[in-house]
C-alpha cells in the first residue's frame, strides 16, 4: 500500500510539473495554441525552457518545395562510348563426333542444359568454363565446358542431352561435329 501512495504522489507531481512547463510556453496573440497542419513540421520543443524573446512556431512544409542542392566530393564521371572490337572468330577447330550423356539427373546445378564434357583435344589451356560452338549438319549450339570425358576414337565431346537435342534427336546417339572456339 505504501508503494501505491508513493506512485500516486509521483504521478501527481509529474502532472503538475508538466502543466507548469506547458503554461510557460509562448502563445500566439490569440491566446490559443497553434493548430497543426497536415504535412507541417514544427520547430518547437514543449519541454525546453524559453531562452529568448517569445516566438511563434513556424510551419515548414514537408517535403521541402525545392530539394537541397547536391554536393559532390568527386569530379563527375562522363560515360565514354566504347566501340566493341570485332570478334576475331574461332581460332581453334576440332572435327570429330559427339555423343550425349546425362539426362535430368546431373543437370541440377546447370538448369539450361547447354553444357558439355570435353575430350582430350578440347582440354587445352584454361578449358573449364570455356564456351565453344558445336556445329552439326547446319545446326549449331554454344555450350560451356564443365566436365571432362574419356572420349575415345573420333569422339571429341559429350553433350548434355539438352544441347544434343538442338543438333539431332537423342535417338540418333552419335553425330559428326565441328567444335570451334
Amino acid at each position: 500500500m505504501r508503494h501505491l501512495g508513493t506512485f500516486a504522489v509521483g504521478l501527481l507531481l509529474g502532472i503538475i510539473v508538466g502543466a507548469l512547463i506547458w503554461a510557460s510556453q509562448p502563445r500566439p496573440a490569440s491566446g490559443r495554441a497553434p493548430t497543426p497542419h497536415v504535412g507541417a513540421v514544427y520547430e518547437w520543443t514543449p519541454f525546453a525552457a524559453p531562452t529568448g524573446p517569445a516566438r511563434t512556431p513556424e510551419a515548414t512544409p514537408w517535403p521541402p518545395a525545392t530539394p537541397p542542392p547536391a554536393t559532390r566530393t568527386e569530379p563527375a564521371q562522363v560515360a565514354v562510348p566504347v566501340t566493341p572490337k570485332p570478334s576475331p572468330g574461332p581460332t581453334r577447330r576440332v572435327r570429330g563426333t559427339a555423343t550425349w550423356y546425362c539426362g535430368s539427373v546431373c543437370t541440377r546445378g546447370y538448369p539450361s542444359g547447354l553444357y558439355a564434357a570435353a575430350g582430350a583435344e578440347l582440354r587445352t589451356g584454361d578449358w573449364r568454363g570455356r564456351r565453344v560452338r558445336v556445329t552439326a549438319g547446319g545446326r549449331s549450339v554454344v555450350v560451356t565446358l564443365v566436365d571432362s570425358c574419356r572420349c575415345k576414337g573420333e569422339r571429341v565431346i559429350d553433350l548434355y542431352a539438352g544441347a544434343f537435342r538442338r543438333l539431332a534427336p537423342l535417338s540418333r546417339g552419335v553425330v559428326g561435329v565441328t567444335v570451334s572456339w
